[in-house]
């Protein structure tokens, strides 16, 4: 299961199951389109340990 804003998509062998309140509608994979964008971010507090970190910078410098 994915959650995507207000929707929910179930995997399924032939279709994408899309639930959105109470509401289910399927998708076939040949009629999906999927988009991605990579973003960066700095992380004001401490990543889950399970978390994969795929690069570091200092976000400031202090000069006295």
């Amino acid at each position: 299961m994915m959650a995507v804003g207000k929707e929910r998509l179930y995997f399924l062998p032939d279709v994408v199951l899309v639930v959105e309140s109470g509401n289910v509608g399927a998708v076939a994979y040949d009629q999906l389109s999927v988009q991605w964008q990579d973003s960066h971010f700095i992380e004001s507090d401490g990543v889950p340990s399970d978390a994969r970190i795929a690069s570091a910078r200092i976000a400031s410098i202090l000069l006295d």
